[in-house]
């Protein structure tokens, strides 16, 4: 499809949602004469914002909220769906054609693209190749899975300076050849169990992002993940990452040892250390700018310069020294975990607030952190329900609440001065909240009206 077809097209918006993918996507088409139906099961109030910033476009638009008609399904051209519907949704069979917004996207797009999947750590890493990137690349864009769609800049691209998407499994599962000239998977948890079959039917969405491409690397975190990928046969190389000083390896790896990083065992150079959770990202963004010839001194004042991002260990204030973490985007059990461990010192106690919605996975990793969590403080949900028989089979005293808020007043009220109060759900977030952005964003209206 070339970029004057849209316009003699009939499109189909399965899922317009609230955090601005389907706005984005809409306006693409729109500006391109386009023939659009939105529908969403949300209703008309819920999409209120959503709805508001199409509104310059409102006479070139039919929506049917609420509920789907399966005669819209059968007469458009193209269906967009949203990447979280499944492929075997019962209104996708009558589809002609099915695509999401980064399938567009790459029909269309000219510039380099670095890739980026993983369960946990795609949003830090694609955020510090970013910085990283634009002193060199002054054109380079992020977006994806990140909350950008790459179509909200597709008139602004270049043809030439590369492109970083963070990529979920939903997204790379419509992707048939897709051809990025870095691609790098951060781990394997097992995650998404209430959308997938299986966890191998995970790993094959995760293995598009390097399946189909013909030049560049691989970049893949340690043994441990790389045992999931290798029976898909890369046409390209293979570049390993660890942690920590590998003892036995066999291939290209790099690794850091003491804010110092190697390859193959050759220095090419360190920066600052700094919280555990922030290693990994650091020392792949590292590497890549030692691979893309970017000034280290640079990447390194960067790295050594990094605070996080929103919603990802993010510290939002100190209430009578008391430290408050939004970590809304923890949403599996290993990665609070590790959230909890890189927090710890021999000098705080951490009071910790979890729980939320299932999504079929198990919270045996929560057996490593109960020596460290000074009080368990717990939101109802499904997975709360889990959490409480893990804690419970270890008698550890936990405190249940209805509301975020009481769960923040209560956590506020315990706490004495140089105590951690860290909000990492270890679920998803659609019992109480639209989604783990929103619940973020409550727990710090909560956090900041605090006495």
């Amino acid at each position: 499809m070339l970029l004057d077809e849209i316009k003699n097209l009939n499109f189909l918006i399965m899922g317009l949602g609230l955090n601005g993918g389907g706005v984005a996507l809409s306006r693409f088409l729109l500006k391109r004469g386009a023939k659009l139906v939105i529908t969403d099961l949300k209703s008309e109030t819920e999409l209120a914002l959503s709805i508001d910033a199409l509104r310059d476009f409102e006479d070139q638009i039919r929506y049917v909220l609420g509920k789907h008609d399966v005669n819209d399904f059968k007469n458009a051209d193209i269906v967009v769906k949203n990447p979280s519907v499944k492929p075997n949704n019962k209104y996708l069979k009558f589809a002609k054609r099915v695509e999401t917004d980064i399938s567009l996207f790459l029909m269309f797009n000219k510039n380099p693209i670095i890739a980026v999947t993983g369960t946990k750590g795609k949003s830090t890493l694609v955020s510090l190749l970013y910085q990283a990137l634009k002193e060199k690349y002054p054109g380079v864009k992020l977006g994806g899975n990140i909350g950008v769609s790459p179509l909200s800049f597709f008139d602004q691209l270049d043809g030439k300076s590369p492109l970083i998407l963070e990529l979920s499994s939903w997204q790379l599962q419509s992707l048939e050849n897709f051809n990025p000239i870095i691609s790098i998977i951060t781990n394997v948890y097992n995650d998404h169990q209430n959308y997938y079959l299986n966890f191998d039917d995970y790993i094959i969405d995760k293995s598009k992002i390097f399946v189909n491409q013909t030049s560049g690397i691989v970049i893949i975190q340690d043994q441990a993940y790389y045992k999931y990928f290798s029976k898909f046969k890369s046409k390209v190389r293979v570049i390993l990452f660890s942690e920590f000083n590998p003892c036995d390896f066999d291939q290209d790896i790099f690794y850091c040892n003491e804010g110092k990083v190697y390859f193959n065992d050759n220095l090419i150079g360190s920066f600052s250390n700094s919280r555990a959770v922030f290693i990994i990202p650091k020392v792949i963004t590292f590497f890549v700018s030692y691979y893309l010839n970017i000034d280290l001194n640079h990447t390194g004042q960067i790295l050594n310069n990094f605070k996080g991002i929103e919603h990802r260990l993010e510290l939002v204030k100190s209430v009578q020294n008391v430290m408050f973490y939004n970590d809304t985007a923890s949403t599996i059990p290993e990665s609070t975990v590790l959230s909890v461990k890189s927090l710890k010192t021999k000098d705080n106690r951490i009071n910790l607030i979890v729980g939320g919605t299932d999504k079929e996975l198990d919270f045996l990793s929560f057996s490593k952190i109960t020596y460290i969590v000074r009080t368990w403080i717990l939101i109802r949900g499904s997975a709360t329900v889990k959490i409480i028989k893990i804690l419970e089979k270890s008698s550890i005293q936990y405190f249940l609440f209805d509301s975020l808020r009481d769960a923040v007043n209560y956590a506020f009220k315990i706490s004495s001065p140089g105590d951690i109060v860290l909000f990492s759900p270890a679920s998803a977030s659609f019992e109480l909240f639209n989604n783990e952005f929103d619940r973020g964003l409550q727990f710090k209206n909560l956090v900041n009206n605090l006495g």
